[in-house]
């Protein structure tokens, strides 16, 4: 870890700290899985621990994610991030880099698309010629190691993955089940990206219903307690 790195994070800070009435602050970057910031505070002292995926932001981007701390620390509505934040958060180079990584901290994914019996590639390409998701839509799709509670799969917009459960990777279950569970967490990613840095609209639920066998998967997914 560069102390340049470390030096960017500080000083954005507590420069943008110090307009908030924060004598003291200080900032660290840890390897969380997801990208976050999680703080403490007392009077005027505040610590960060500020995702790793961060440490190669620049400085601009950095003062932006502590203005939008910093602001809901204080009760304000989070600022929302610049667009300058939003193209280095969303680019391909962010995701090239950090994508990987945040596979092998998934400990739950197998990183794969292929199972043992089916591969999630093929669902995707039937949603793209169904005209469902765009034909640029190209999520990293894996299965997970482990079945799920009670949940189908999820996704991470910022990092363009989407985990389904290993509970479809069998030979009993139908194609238009699994393809409806990719269906909805594309959905769920698109949004999440077009959204970034807000609260989503959770849109998809509406949207999910254009799937033409929906009511069939719904059915389907009942039957076996998953939602």
């Amino acid at each position: 870890m560069s102390t340049d790195a470390i030096d960017c994070l500080r000083t954005s800070f507590r420069e943008v700290g110090k307009r908030y009435g924060y004598e003291n602050v200080d900032a660290e970057f840890v390897a969380f899985k997801d990208f976050k910031i999680s703080w403490e505070r007392s009077y005027r002292r505040a610590s960060f621990h500020v995702s790793d995926y961060a440490m190669d932001a620049p400085k601009s981007v950095m003062k932006c994610l502590a203005e939008s701390i910093f602001s809901k620390m204080i009760g304000m509505e989070g600022r929302p991030y610049t667009e300058e934040m939003k193209d280095w958060a969303l680019s391909e180079e962010f995701l090239t880099t950090k994508q990987p990584l945040y596979i092998l901290r998934s400990k739950n994914l197998s990183g794969l698309s292929r199972g043992y019996v089916k591969d999630l590639e093929d669902s995707l390409l039937r949603l793209k010629e169904m005209g469902l998701i765009r034909n640029t839509m190209n999520p990293k799709l894996s299965w997970t190691k482990e079945m799920l509670n009670s949940e189908t799969g999820y996704c991470s917009p910022l990092m363009n993955v989407i985990g389904i459960s290993c509970y479809f990777d069998m030979e009993d279950v139908p194609d238009y089940v699994i393809d409806f569970v990719v269906y909805r967490q594309c959905l769920i990613l698109e949004e999440g990206r077009q959204c970034f840095g807000m609260e989503p609209k959770r849109d998809y639920i509406c949207t999910e219903t254009r799937y033409p066998r929906y009511s069939e998967a719904m059915r389907w997914l009942a039957r076996a307690h998953l939602k």
